[in-house]
């Protein structure tokens, strides 16, 4: 018995023997379900022609570029016939859906653990005292301006700070190297934080030496 879904697009195209046309058409006119997937089959091979033709692999590779050779498949051949189309559609939707999915969760996980190195190596800013008189406002270097401003959580002013402050200021140049890796630690910018880290660990007369090389070895 000839089966009408494999052959929706031969009739379609009106390749279909005058036999087997006349079958189609009188089991269009029995068949609600076959009806409907003559009417549909443009936009179930337009959706897969774009999923299926490209490969499942470059669906993964556009989500995530990287060492997940895990999550990737040799490109997919279409399938002639409309059931096979749909199949073949749900299991390209529900693997794109799984790599998105996967993507997001390393995503969340290296957030999660930037955000618990930052928080362990984040020093709160200690406003310096002024002589005299207590209500005056004490006068602060860039790195102090922008250690402050970490403290109010206004990571992006602090960032520009940061790096204001090591053009003209040779005396905060520590600080504001190691308090700028942090911020690029936080915002998980791994190659300028790399950078930094790599002046600051070598430099042993650093104050922030040894947090560095502790920081490098946690990463």
């Amino acid at each position: 018995m000839m089966d009408f879904y494999e052959h929706i697009r031969e009739y379609l195209e009106g390749s279909l023997s005058e036999s087997d046309m006349a079958a189609f058409k009188e089991q269009l006119d029995q068949d609600d379900e076959l009806a409907r997937a003559v009417e549909n089959f443009g936009v179930v091979d337009e959706a897969l022609g774009l999923l299926v033709e490209e490969g499942i692999r470059g669906v993964i590779v556009g989500l995530e570029r990287g060492d997940e050779d895990i999550m990737s498949l040799e490109p997919i051949q279409k399938t002639p016939g409309y059931k096979s189309y749909l199949l073949w559609l749900l299991f390209a939707s529900c693997l794109a859906l799984f790599a998105y999915l996967y993507k997001s969760l390393k995503q969340d996980s290296s957030s999660t653990q930037n955000d618990i190195l930052y928080a362990a190596y984040y020093s709160d800013y200690m406003s310096p005292e002024v002589r005299g008189n207590s209500n005056q406002e004490p006068t602060l270097t860039l790195c102090n301006q922008g250690h402050r401003l970490m403290q109010e959580e206004k990571l992006n002013d602090a960032k520009a700070v940061f790096l204001q402050s090591l053009k003209v200021e040779d005396n905060c140049t520590d600080k504001s190297q190691w308090y700028l890796a942090l911020i690029y630690l936080s915002e998980d910018n791994g190659t300028s934080l790399d950078s930094l880290l790599n002046i600051i660990v070598p430099d042993q007369t650093s104050p922030y030496h040894a947090k560095a090389l502790k920081l490098s070895k946690e990463l």
